[in-house]
């Protein structure tokens, strides 16, 4: 699913794009997964020179703790 996303970024097709999918942790857990995929350029160049991927669990809203009293 990731493959025409990066493809499409390193072509200038797109600039920063982000999705979701489902993936696995590296515990072996199922989660959701946000990936936002950004063009890696340098000034002056005429191509990308890469991409920068952040992925991010999002299938569970963090815990916030409690604030010590």
């Amino acid at each position: 699913e990731l493959r025409p996303v990066i493809r499409a970024c390193l072509a200038g097709e797109r600039a920063a794009t982000e999705m979701e999918l489902d993936a696995t942790n590296r515990r072996g857990r199922a989660i959701r997964c946000r990936v936002t995929c950004t063009p890696l350029a340098s000034a002056g160049a005429r191509h990308h020179l890469g991409v920068i991927l952040v992925m991010e669990d999002v299938s569970a809203p963090a815990a916030v703790p409690a604030p010590a009293s």
